[in-house]
Order: structure tokens, then sequence, then C-alpha cells
């Protein structure tokens, strides 16, 4: 289980990388309406010199890069959420909290912000918070980022125990954005958990098939179900 959770937090933080890099290539969408000033421009890049760093587990290097970008552009969402994303990941979630809160007052406009205090809210279990703010994000033209806050709704739901619930914003995810190993993943561990073991081998199946080779997760899930199968199949046996 270690492994895994290992691997899904690196996934988060590339993923999170590649987010403020496609911020900085489509900043003229709608979602992102910045007015870029060269102390911006800089601080979105120490942005992302301080995430790939903390990808890297250079914790240090990473705090730096975040503050400088912090000192550049203050009150820049982008600034903002990776500050919070930071904070959460190095134990100060209470903090993280108000840069994200800041993040979506500084842009009201942006689906990114709501979609990651959203995200932030859920993971501490404030749900009814949580919710508008990720649905808003997936309702709003132009995002590109639909999947990813349909993903988050049912994330959401997994930590309420809402298993119906979290298979149809899953399933919405899917729909705006098919083949997402992330999603399929976690629609392994939610059969998983409710003990619905071949659906849980046909998503992981369908995860196998998008990725090149064994990233440790596949053999993890393969031995835990198949695992949990014999020992259902010995408890059936007269």
């Amino acid at each position: 289980m270690l492994l895994y959770l290992l691997l899904k937090r690196q996934r988060l933080l590339t993923y999170k990388i590649l987010s403020i890099v496609v911020v900085l290539l489509v900043a003229g969408c709608a979602d992102v309406r910045y007015d870029f000033t060269r102390k911006q421009q800089a601080a979105h890049y120490n942005v992302i010199l301080g995430l790939t760093f903390l990808k890297d587990k250079k914790v240090n290097l990473a705090k730096k890069k975040l503050q400088l970008a912090y000192t550049q552009a203050p009150n820049d969402p982008l600034v903002l959420d990776s500050m919070a994303y930071f904070l959460e990941e190095t134990g100060r979630k209470k903090l993280a909290g108000r840069y994200y809160e800041r993040a979506v007052k500084s842009a009201p406009y942006s689906a990114e912000a709501k979609n990651n205090y959203g995200a932030y809210l859920c993971r501490i279990n404030k749900f009814i918070k949580a919710y508008p703010l990720l649905r808003q994000a997936a309702q709003a033209p132009n995002y590109i980022h639909v999947a990813e806050a349909y993903e988050n709704m049912g994330k959401c739901a997994v930590r309420e125990g809402q298993g119906d619930k979290a298979r149809h914003f899953f399933g919405l995810s899917l729909e705006n954005k098919p083949n997402q190993p992330t999603v399929l993943l976690e629609l392994v561990t939610l059969s998983y958990n409710e003990e619905r073991y071949q659906e849980a081998l046909q998503y992981l199946a369908e995860y196998q098939s998008l990725m090149p080779k064994d990233d440790g997760l596949v053999s993890y899930w393969n031995k835990q179900i198949e695992q949990s199968i014999r020992g259902e199949n010995g408890n059936q046996a007269p």
C-alpha cells in the first residue's frame, strides 16, 4: 500500500507541474485572464522550479523558489495555489487552506483555483463547501480540466463513503477525457474496497492497457485482488 500511495503522490505532483506549464502556454484563454508582467512571468517559472524540486524531494530548494515566486507576485492565483500545495505537502494543512482560499478570492473567475480549493476541502472532509466549488469548475466555459474537476468530485464521494455517487462522477470524468489512468485506479480501489473483485480486475485491465510497462501498481493490485478472491472462495468452501 505504501508503494501505491507514493506513486499516486508522484503522479499528482507531475500533474500539478504540467498544469502550470499549460497555464503559461494558454494564458490568453477565457479561464486564465492574466495580464502578464515580467515579475509574474518570473514568478510562474519559479513556481515550476519549486514544484519540480518538491517532486524530487528537495524541500528546502522548493521552499526558496516558491517564496521567491510569492515575493514577485503575492496576489497571483497560480502562485498562491502552488504555495498552498507546498504547505499542504509539508504538513501545514491549515495554513495551506488560507492560501487556497486567497487564490479563489484573487481570481474569482478562475475555475482552476476553484478546482484546487475544492479538492483541498475534500481532503480535509469539508464536503459541503467542496462540491459547489468543484461543480462551478466543471461547468466553467473553456475550462481545460473539466475531467479533473469531476475526478475530484469522485474522490470526495469516496471519502464520504458514497460509492455510487463516486462512480457517477468518475464516469463523467472519463466521458470528458477517456483513458485516464488515475481515474481507472480510483475505480480499481473503490471496487476492491467494496469487494467487487471482478469489477476491480476489469478496471485494472483497462489501466494496464494504457501503461507501456508495469509501474508496480498492476502487480500490487493483481496480488491484492487475487488474494481476496482466494479468501472469498475459501470461505465459501463446504
